[in-house]
């Protein structure tokens, strides 16, 4: 089986090729912005690394957020048109859930953080350690920084924090858990599309859409676009 995956929920554009369990060719870029201009070129590009195209494709894993919501919307938009018009299955998959496998060695609670702005950060727990690989603790969801870092601290084990919520609130994070905390560096904040693909296999947050059931795809943003709240607050 060939399985593509792509990720551009954080900062980084991410996607990879796969076949029978090794990874052909893979590209992450740190871009910041400009998903929606990159991303074709680029798949292209690692498609031709893998000496792969298009109709070789058996699957195609995305993330779905939480995340940039410009951001997310463009690798699901590709991965639900490359589902379509090659009629082969879309399996969505939690941004986190890719995150945290870069904290598969580490002995102690992984937490992928994605800045939600607002002191918010989209978090979910997981553990580390057991055989290279994470386990989910707990569902995606938005957090107040503060009420995370009270129930890391409380917890009591090392905590890596993966993502750019990690650095952003940084200070608020070493003062509730001083020397348990391990923050990843910057190279490390977005997902790995490697990781996207481990992480459909320990679970597939949700089963793989084939035909029709791709249009119902859609991002996975947990909160509204700071726009719409700013229109909402203003009508209460």
């Amino acid at each position: 089986m060939v399985r593509l995956a792509i990720d551009t929920a954080t900062a980084a554009l991410s996607m990879a090729v796969e076949e029978s369990g090794s990874i052909l060719a893979e590209a992450v870029l740190q871009l910041g912005r400009d998903h929606s201009v990159y991303i074709l070129p680029w798949l292209e590009r690692v498609l031709a690394g893998a000496g792969k195209g298009p109709a070789d494709l058996n699957r195609v894993v995305v993330g779905v957020g939480p995340g940039s919501y410009t951001g997310v919307r463009v690798g699901v938009t590709v991965a639900k048109t490359l589902g379509w018009a090659l009629g082969i299955p879309v399996v969505p998959v939690s941004t986190l859930s890719g995150l945290a496998g870069r904290g598969r060695f580490f002995d102690g609670v992984v937490v992928p953080m994605v800045d939600a702005r607002r002191e918010r950060v989209y978090a979910a727990w997981f553990t580390g350690g057991r055989k290279g690989g994470v386990v989910r603790e707990s569902p995606d969801r938005v957090w107040p920084v503060a009420e995370l870092a009270e129930r890391l601290a409380e917890d009591g084990r090392a905590v890596l924090a993966l993502g750019d919520g990690g650095m952003r609130y940084a200070p608020i994070w070493r003062e509730r858990l001083g020397g348990r905390l391990r923050l990843a560096p910057p190279d490390q904040f977005g997902v790995r599309a490697a990781d996207l693909l481990a992480a459909e296999e320990a679970s597939g947050d949700q089963g793989p859409l084939l035909g029709n059931a791709v249009h119902g795809l859609v991002p996975q943003y947990l909160q509204l676009a700071e726009a719409e709240a700013r229109w909402r607050d203003r009508q209460h």
